[in-house]
This record gives structure tokens, C-alpha cells and sequence, in this order.
């Protein structure tokens, strides 16, 4: 029941209502004491008899209070007045960041005005231990003399509390958006782990940053859809187009900071919110220097590197471990799907389990030469180059059947993975290397943005019974070609075909193998085609991320564990299919998919 104006609430009395959250409503009152206005955040009455509630509420103010910073709204105390619960803080005046940002995007002084302060307000709160979990415009304040508060920690978390649960009031969904909301935060400004219900830390807030950024520089988010589960499938899965694309006039390092905060993996973002504030602070300098084009140097040590390739299984897998009011049951049968899919992959192809920590290569991204006389193929004939960068990009489907256009996409993606983690060679993640566009972009040109070395293109024409992949690899830096070769065989070959296009390309990129990671390409996880073939048409239809694509990707799958009823593989993804079901919005109930994923789930096993 919202507070009439006049309302006495021991020293405050309310003059005006200000606004609501998922935590409270707030309003401007006058404390009559201090002759001071405030603003007075009261826990809503058909709430306040929640433990679990009223202890988040007062939490809040605990943790605000805390902290001491300029750009954090002050908080004053926390009190109780006529059965009401409330929190006397500092009153911001201005607008909120919400409002401020132009369809085209903000000058870019301005962007720095209000990105420098914000990034040093999360500095101070996660060095306090403070993740705020729902940083996002509306939450941003910026008063009439340019002065950035952050506001409404509403669902500020302790990094050491490690709670993934959530409640329905948890959510905050943005009015575009419609649906029910099961998850902690805003949807649009949501991280991948807030998604998929996994523990947060700080670097969650760098996340949903580097979207407020992006928004403030472009005028638009960067991940999209007309309902909360298009954004969250969105965010899970698509690369946001890169900022100099949308407006060539921002400087490039900008971009860079933008699209590093924006990694998937946590572990790939920057760690802490001070890099990026120490970023933002030189990008300024650089800009006015006019070196806002040069080759990116980090000053932390952390911008500079490169993500880390990411494995196909483990992108397509993202999606199962989505948050839901369905609570722990969904979160492990995500989890255990995604485990199955790597563990029925290594040890279908022969791998063991063994209690000895094995060898790692961590990839190194190579740079392609600057030098127009010079690139890996002159590197090749001295050589081998141990910081190979390699690029599989989507093939060209020139068949005039479109049914076949799986075999353009899950070919190209079987390659990735076969290659992946091989010695000397770092090979771009399926999420990368498949935003590309042959009909937009050169391949070459596409493969300096990633700033891999040489990049593999391909071409299928399947017809009938009979399959054609023509393949070829070529220079980045020289344009020049490496090798190619035109594959004319059955389509019951695939699986031949692709072991002979990853051999050649080990062989022709002079890469030093063992024994052990030769015996891996040729390997397979079943032996027969038809399987194999319903595999990839129903992983090309999971990656759609639609209702319509997982329920063919679901047939696929059962035709492929009903082939070959022993393929680990294909019972893994078949539990995901299930999954995704039963928790995405599907129209399968969860009583039906729950079984049915955990049944594939211990099949793969």
C-alpha cells in the first residue's frame, strides 16, 4: 500500500512518491529533525512478514552503508516506524542514465564522464566484497552538477555468500519485455552465469557494464529479442556486432574494453573492475594523442590477452544450465549434460580417466604480420610457427537442396573440434569463427579481426547420395593460398572426409604431433553414418534456440540413438534437447522432459 503524502514516519515525513523496485518503493521525504530532504526506501507491506526478504532488505543497508564513495548513494540508517521497515539514504537529484542515452548514442566526452565514476563506484563495492547484480541505466543517476551515483543495491550480494538460489522477486524485467522473470537481475543487462543460475562474483557487474556501455555508445543493447527469453537465448549465444562497425568515429580501443568486459566466460572478461576503470582513464589521453588507431597495449596486463577458444560442446551446452523457478533438479541436469558431453566425447575416441593431472596447452593467439612481403606461408617454408592461429569458418552450401545447409555448419564445427587443443595450435572458438559472412565480408579481411593467422573456407555440394567439400586454407596477412583440396565422396564418408581435412590441415600447417594426437583425428565416436549424419542435423537445430529448432533437433536425436543405440554422444545431446524443453519456455511439461533428460543423461553414462 503505497504512503499518502504527509505520512509520519518517526522523524520523516513523506512529501512525494519517487519510484518502486523489486526491493521497495521509494519516496522524497523531509527529515524533520536535520531539515534535510532524504529519500526513504519502505519494504512493501505484503512483503514485510518474509524472514528471507526482510533480512535481504536490511541487508541492504548494510552493505551500502559500507561503503564510502562519491559515487555510491550515502545511506543514513535503517529504521522502523508504524510497522513500516525502511532505509533513509541520501536524495539524488537529476536524471537517470535511462533517460539520458539518445537513439544514436552519447557523445563520446560524455561517455567518459559517466563510465570513468561508474567503474570506480564498482571498484570500491568489490573491494569491499560487494556485487551489486542488477547495475543497469535506471540504476545509474547522474545529478544536475554531472555528479554519477549508483543507486538501489538492492540485490547486493556478499561475494562470499556463494547463494545461486532466487525467488520470483527477484527478477526485474524491463518494460519492453514480457514473460515471468526467474532470475536475479534485470534481463537485458543480465551476465551468462546470472542466467544459468551459477555462482556470481564481481566480474558479473563487469558483464552488464560493458553493456551499459556499448548501449551509451551505440543507442542500442547489444543483445536483443521482442520477449525475456530471446534476450536471455541472446546473451547466452550471440556476438554482438563490433562497435566500429555501427559508428567508425568511436576510437577502437573503446571497442576493445567493451567487447573484453563482454566475454562469455568469466574468466575471460577483465578481473576486476579497477582494469577497466584504469582502461577508461588512458582511452581519453589516447584519443586526444590522436593513437586512438594503434595497436591495442594494455596497461594491466589483462586487456591485451586474447580470449580463449571455447569448445563447441561447451557453447551448445550453455543453454541447458538457464535459470529456473524449477530450482536445483534443472541446474544439475544442465550441468551433467554439458559433463556428459565432454566425458562420452573423450572416452568414445578411446580417452581414460586417469587420477594424474594431465598436460594443458594454453593457446597463444598469433598476431598475423603487419608486412605486405611476409606471412605464415613464407613462415612455413623456414619453421613451424608454435603460435599457429586458425580460423574455421562456416562453408558455403552450393547445393540446391537448403535441407542440406546442416552440413555447411556442423562440418566446419565437427573440425573445430578435432582440432582443438592440438600441440602449437590455437584454433577460434564456433561462436567466433561462425559470426562470419560470406556474402559481406572477405574471409581474409574477417580473419585479421580475429587475429588469427590463416583462416580455413569451404565450399558443399551434396546431391543425392553423392557429397562434394571442396576446402581450402589461406594466409591472412598475404591472402595467399596454403593448401586446398576438393573432396568428391558419399555422403556415408563424412565422417572419413573430415578425419582426411583435419589431417591435411595439421600436415600443411607443419604441425609437430604426437603419436598419440594422430591416432585422436581419426577416431569417431560411432561407426555408423546414419547416426552420425542425424548427430549433426540435430545439433544444427539445437544451436537455432527456438522451440520450432529444438523439437526437430529432437527427432534427429532419437533417430540417432535408435541407429545406434551404444552413441554416448548423441544420448548427451538428446538430454539437453529434453532440457531445453522442459526450462526454456518450451511446451513440454517439466514433469515430462525432467525424466526423459535424466534418463539420456545416465544412458550416456
Amino acid at each position: 500500500m503505497a504512503l499518502e503524502t504527509g505520512t509520519k514516519l518517526g522523524p520523516y515525513e513523506i512529501l512525494a512518491p519517487i519510484g518502486a523496485g523489486g526491493m521497495g518503493e521509494v519516496y522524497r521525504a523531509k527529515d524533520t529533525k536535520l531539515h534535510r530532504e532524504v529519500a526513504i526506501k519502505v519494504l512493501p507491506a505484503d512483503v514485510a512478514s518474509s524472514p528471507e526478504r526482510r533480512q535481504r532488505f536490511e541487508r541492504e543497508a548494510t552493505t551500502v552503508a559500507a561503503l564510502n564513495h562519491p559515487n555510491i548513494v550515502t545511506i543514513f540508517g535503517i529504521e522502523e516506524s508504524d510497522g513500516h521497515r525502511f532505509i533513509a539514504m541520501e536524495l539524488v537529484e537529476g536524471q537517470t542514465l535511462d533517460r539520458m542515452i539518445a537513439p544514436g548514442g552519447m557523445p563520446l566526452a560524455k561517455i567518459f564522464d559517466i563510465a570513468i565514476p561508474l567503474s570506480d563506484a564498482l571498484a570500491a563495492a568489490h573491494d569491499k566484497g560487494i556485487v551489486h547484480r542488477d547495475l543497469k541505466p535506471a540504476n545509474v543517476m547522474v545529478t544536475k552538477e554531472g555528479r554519477v551515483k549508483v543507486l538501489d543495491f538492492g540485490l547486493a550480494k556478499l561475494s562470499g555468500e556463494g547463494q545461486t538460489s532466487s525467488s520470483p522477486d527477484d527478477v526485474t524485467m524491463s518494460a519492453p519485455l514480457t514473460g515471468r522473470g526467474v532470475v536475479i537481475g534485470t534481463v537485458p543487462y543480465m551476465s551468462p552465469e546470472q542466467l544459468r543460475s551459477d555462482a556470481v562474483d564481481s566480474r558479473t557487474d563487469l558483464f552488464s557494464m560493458g553493456i551499459m556501455l556499448y548501449e551509451m555508445a551505440t543507442g542500442h543493447r547489444p543483445f536483443k529479442g521482442k520477449k525475456s527469453a530471446d534476450v536471455m537465448s541472446s546473451i547466452l549465444r550471440d556476438t554482438p556486432r563490433p562497435l566500429h562497425e555501427l559508428n567508425g568515429e568511436l576510437p577502437r580501443h573503446l571497442g576493445r574494453i567493451i567487447e573484453h568486459c563482454l566475454e562469455k566466460n568469466a574468466e575471460d572478461r577483465y578481473q576486476s573492475a579497477k582494469d577497466v576503470r584504469n582502461e577508461l582513464r588512458a582511452l581519453p589521453k589516447e584519443v586526444d594523442s590522436g593513437s586512438e588507431f594503434a595497436e591495442p597495449v594494455s596497461g594491466s596486463g589483462t586487456a591485451a590477452q586474447p580470449p580463449s577458444p571455447t569448445s563447441s560442446a561447451t557453447a551448445s551446452g550453455s543453454a541447458l544450465s538457464a535459470p529456473t523457478r524449477r530450482g536445483e533438479f534443472w541446474i544439475g541436469v544442465g550441468v551433467l549434460a554439458v559433463v556428459i558431453t565432454l566425458a562420452a566425447t573423450w572416452l568414445g575416441r578411446g580417452g581414460s580417466i586417469s587420477q594424474e593431472p594431465a598436460a594443458t596447452h594454453t593457446p597463444s593467439f598469433a598476431k598475423p604480420s603487419t608486412s605486405p612481403h611476409r606471412g605464415i606461408t613464407q613462415d612455413l617454408q623456414k619453421q613451424p610457427d608454435p603460435r599457429t592461429t586458425l580460423a574455421v569458418l562456416p562453408f558455403e552450401n552450393v547445393s540446391s537442396d537448403s535441407d542440406t545447409d546442416y552440413l555447411s555448419i556442423e562440418i566446419p564445427a565437427s573440425i573445430i573440434d578435432k582440432l582443438t587443443g592440438l600441440s602449437g595450435l590455437s584454433v577460434v572458438s564456433r561462436s567466433g569463427a561462425f559470426r562470419f559472412d560470406s556474402a559481406k565480408e572477405d574471409a581474409s579481411r574477417f580473419g585479421r579481426s580475429l587475429g588469427v593467422s590463416v583462416v580455413l573456407t569451404g565450399q558443399i555440394n551434396a546431391h543425392g547420395d553423392n557429397l562434394t567439400i571442396r576446402v581450402e586454407l589461406v594466409d591472412v596477412a598475404t591472402n595467399q593460398q596454403v593448401w586446398s583440396k576438393r573432396y568428391p565422396r558419399k555422403l556415408t564418408d563424412i565422417m572419413a572426409v573430415e578425419a582426411d581435412i583435419t589431417q591435411s590441415i595439421s600436415d600443411a600447417l607443419r604441425l609437430q604431433l604426437s603419436q598419440e594426437e594422430r591416432t585422436e583425428l581419426t577416431k569417431d565416436d560411432t561407426k555408423d553414418a546414419d547416426a552420425y549424419r542425424a548427430l549433426l542435423e540435430g545439433r544444427y537445430w539445437f544451436q537455432k534456440f527456438t522451440v520450432k529448432g529444438w523439437k526437430r533437433a529432437l527427432g534427429h536425436l532419437k533417430d540417432a540413438v535408435r541407429i545406434d543405440p551404444k552413441y554416448a554422444v548423441a544420448h548427451a545431446e538428446l538430454s539437453k534437447v529434453y532440457g531445453a524443453l522442459g526450462v526454456w519456455f518450451g511446451d513440454m511439461p517439466p514433469h515430462e522432459a525432467g525424466p526423459k533428460a535424466k534418463h539420456a543423461a545416465v544412458t550416456a553414462i
